[in-house]
């Protein structure tokens, strides 16, 4: 009998140790996921045709593309090829494909910055950040207006 509590002792371990090691193996740190949190969004109202906001969840920067595209600011085609914040210096990167590009210069001086100040206080807002660099496939941004976007913008005052 004691034999037969040894081997089962024994073999227990075998089996314990085993899967310990086969759960080391394969073991890998989860990725931390973002945290959904609330974002005021900044879009024209259709009905008003005024400047206006309202607060979505996001978790982050895609979705905020997502959500100016929802309220029309940014069309389908508009990407966001490259996002950086710099929460030192309270500053952020926005790189965009031509599409955004032609879409802001397809309108006059007004549409340019009702489009520039939706998309701008929008991620200032939502990083609490000071001032954005606004990027067009990695080239400074060009307006019809010929507004100067060399360096970082503050928040657009409507």
């Amino acid at each position: 009998m004691r034999r037969l509590k040894y081997a089962g002792v024994v073999l227990l371990s075998v089996f314990l140790i085993a899967g310990c090691e086969k759960q080391d193996a394969t073991y890998s740190e989860p990725e931390p996921e973002e945290e959904n949190r609330e974002v005021r969004i900044y879009y024209i109202d259709d009905a008003t045709a005024e400047p206006v906001s309202e607060e979505v969840l996001v978790s982050d920067e895609n979705d905020i593309w997502s959500a100016l595209q929802e309220k029309g600011i940014l069309e389908e085609d508009c990407e966001l090829l490259n996002f950086e914040v710099d929460p030192e210096k309270r500053q952020i990167d926005l790189d965009f494909n031509t599409a955004l590009g032609d879409r802001i210069r397809s309108f006059g001086t007004t549409g340019e910055t009702e489009i520039l100040g939706c998309l701008i206080n929008t991620y200032l807002d939502a990083y609490e950040c000071d001032g954005i660099r606004l990027t067009e496939e990695g080239a400074l941004l060009e307006t019809s207006s010929g507004a100067d976007f060399d360096g970082y913008s503050g928040r657009i005052e409507f």
